[in-house]
């Protein structure tokens, strides 16, 4: 993604301060960890198991990456940080994993910070795309059971919003211009259906909580 997309997607929720401690847990090659630096928050970091990944984002210039086990790298870092990232990790996690990480992450999390989760959406039409592209996913989510978790474990003002096409460009507009359209349709499938046009039908979500 470029740094326009992520800050689109992502900027809204972060603070005003530049000198707050975030984190992206899952960080891959860094990318993520890479706009934070790029926007001025100079003390983000990221943690992943893989450390082919790692390797190579550091290689590339990336600052702040850390390879390693998250829950080991997290278990005494509490309260440590005021925003925590879980960018498509999720579903790659059995329930009892997932119930841990949530735990450990509040825990690291300081008063009022902010927990933002991206996560393949079920509730899509497109949901078995991404859901069985890849042997490795063991849960999916949708906009009430990813909200729902959250709040099991202690997250409040829980909002959920759709990943649209992110226009940055002609091609983008357009893009976004046709899945309004596209999504009009379905929410007016669901009020049919249901009484209720809400939902969220993109193929992915981001969920945002606060501690």
């Amino acid at each position: 993604m470029n740094s326009v997309v992520f800050r689109k997607l992502y900027g809204k929720f972060l603070p005003s301060d530049r000198s707050a401690m975030v984190i992206d847990v899952g960080c891959g090659q860094g990318s993520l960890v890479h706009w934070l630096h790029s926007a001025g928050y100079h003390q983000a970091e990221g943690i992943d198991i893989n450390r082919d990944r790692v390797d190579f984002g550091i290689q590339a210039g990336v600052k702040n990456l850390h390879h390693g086990d998250a829950m080991s790298f997290l278990r005494d870092k509490r309260e440590r940080y005021d925003v925590v990232f879980l960018v498509d990790i999720l579903s790659y996690l059995s329930k009892e994993e997932i119930r841990d990480l949530l735990d450990t992450v509040s825990g690291v999390l300081k008063p009022g910070g902010t927990l933002i989760v991206k996560n393949a959406n079920a509730e899509s039409p497109m949901a078995g795309r991404l859901q069985h592209a890849d042997f490795k996913r063991e849960v999916n989510f949708t906009e009430s059971s990813l909200k729902n978790v959250l709040r099991n474990v202690g997250f409040k003002k829980v909002g959920a919003y759709p990943l649209r096409p992110v226009v940055h460009g002609v091609k983008s507009f357009v893009r976004y211009c046709l899945w309004r359209f596209v999504e009009g349709i379905l929410k007016f499938y669901r009020l049919i259906e249901t009484g209720s046009p809400h939902g969220v039908f993109t193929q992915s979500i981001i969920v945002v909580a606060n501690k």
